[in-house]
């Protein structure tokens, strides 16, 4: 990235590439990571020289083959469904096109009065000349339409023949199937309040037999107008994501990266890990990068996610050492079984989070120790168990200070816990309960308001 960097610095020496500038600070370039950001105006000569460099360190560094991404499909999903929990854009527009129809269905402002005498309905498939916004929410009408129950009250505005209020149909899904809608052109504009009389149904006589009965069939209520989302009568966001994403399988190991007290910057790298999306030399190897085949830690075996966590037998020494139990193990574990193991331990809710946590900060550091070792210029050892390399030594302490921040948290939590006991007691209260908040400091033996300090 530096060789990148520096051919950015040679077309501004050069007079090819043209960044932008505010008095004497110039911007052509922003790197972090394996992100660039690239400044310039927006003329050929720009673009001819960002291309011809791009292309030179294609060529040069090998990344000209595409490599495995993730892509943002995938990606924009909630957590459970193999995602990072994103909201995508047609889940935004799902949402808020959902909220308006709700809104259109059980308000009467100004704006939905006017959408009701120009268009009759949402579910009016005869509407001519439709503006953009009204067929987009048409559409998502049609998508959900049995999400919703219909409540028909003397006061109802529902449409009489478009709204789907007969038992999940309209009248004109009965009439489109005989072929008679046009017969009923005057009724369009109907609402249901038109037809109910003193709370009873009193039906045109035009209206066929057929029609008749099942428009009967709907009972009238007396109470104020209620419809119903799935069951529920105040739909929240939180119900309409559930819907669009009703249909999505879930990921038995989301729960292993996005547990209680995950850490965004460890659980990633986990996801990466449970998706295939970590680089190791297995699938730069299938895109036809050559590196190094053999893992970079045991110089054994062929460097795979499966190997690397946790089969690689370094790799297997620090898992053990933070997690005990896997010392009884006769095999060595893949990425999936070391987090099964964890729930296997049938641990306390805290406990399993910190093993959790623990595992994840383990990835995290070994994908970056492996890194170092294989780019990071630093001479590859022959370590088998090598907790004397001070590159090891940095995980491992790095995670040790992980460990002792559990066991003081633990002890804190049990110290609390015995002087919350001690001091509700006497107010009444048999156990500790979480509505209760203890404050406490150093109090001395013989402290006369020791008793007047529990809040």
């Amino acid at each position: 990235m530096d060789g990148l960097s520096t051919s950015f610095d040679l077309a501004v020496a050069n007079k090819s590439f043209d960044g932008i500038s505010a008095d004497n600070c110039e911007v052509t370039h922003l790197m972090f990571a394996d992100d660039l950001l690239v400044f310039g105006y927006a003329t050929t000569a720009n673009a001819n020289t960002l291309n011809s460099i791009l292309k030179d360190f294609a060529s040069v560094t090998g990344l000209k083959k595409k490599l495995f991404t993730v892509s943002w499909k995938n990606t924009c999903t909630p957590k459970q469904n193999d995602g990072l929990g994103i909201p995508s854009i047609d889940y935004l527009y799902h949402n808020y096109a959902c909220s308006i129809i709700w809104r259109f269905l059980n308000s009467n402002s100004l704006l939905f009065y006017w959408w009701r005498a120009k268009y009759y309905s949402l579910w009016n498939f005869t509407s001519a000349n439709k503006a953009p916004y009204w067929d987009l929410l048409c559409k998502k009408a049609s998508c959900i339409r049995n999400c919703i129950s219909f409540s028909i009250t003397p006061s109802s505005n529902l449409s009489v023949i478009w709204d789907p209020w007969c038992g999940g149909n309209s009248i004109a899904d009965y009439l489109k199937a005989s072929n008679s809608i046009t017969n009923y052109s005057s009724y369009f504009s109907w609402k249901v309040s038109n037809i109910i009389l003193r709370d009873n149904w009193n039906l045109p006589q035009f209206f066929e037999s057929h029609i008749s009965f099942i428009i009967k069939a709907v009972p009238i209520s007396s109470l104020a107008e209620n419809h119903f989302w799935v069951g529920k009568q105040n739909p929240v966001f939180v119900d309409l994501y559930k819907q669009f994403y009703c249909n999505w399988s879930k990921v038995p190991w989301y729960k292993y990266v996005w547990h209680k007290h995950h850490a965004l910057r460890y659980s990633v790298y986990v996801w990466l890990a449970f998706k295939d999306g970590l680089k190791t030399s297995e699938f730069l190897a299938k895109r036809g990068i050559n590196t190094a085949a053999k893992c970079c830690f045991c110089h054994d075996d062929t460097e795979t996610i499966s190997h690397l966590f946790f089969e690689c037998s370094f790799t297997f020494a620090i898992a053990k050492y933070f997690l005990p139990w896997l010392n009884v193990l006769l095999m060595r574990p893949n990425l999936h079984q070391l987090y099964n193991s964890i729930f296997e331990q049938r641990s306390l809710a805290h406990s399993r989070n910190y093993h959790l946590l623990t595992s994840s900060a383990i990835i995290y550091f070994l994908w970056r120790a492996r890194n170092d070792r294989i780019f990071g210029g630093y001479a590859l050892k022959n370590l088998v168990y090598a907790c004397r390399d001070e590159y090891v030594m940095k995980i491992l302490g790095n995670l040790q200070i992980l460990l002792d921040c559990q066991v003081a948290w633990m002890s804190i939590f049990e110290r609390t816990m015995m002087i919350a006991d001690s001091y509700q007691l006497p107010l009444g209260w048999s156990t500790w309960q979480p509505g209760a908040l203890i404050l406490f400091w150093p109090i001395r033996e013989n402290d006369p308001y020791r008793q007047q300090r529990a809040i």
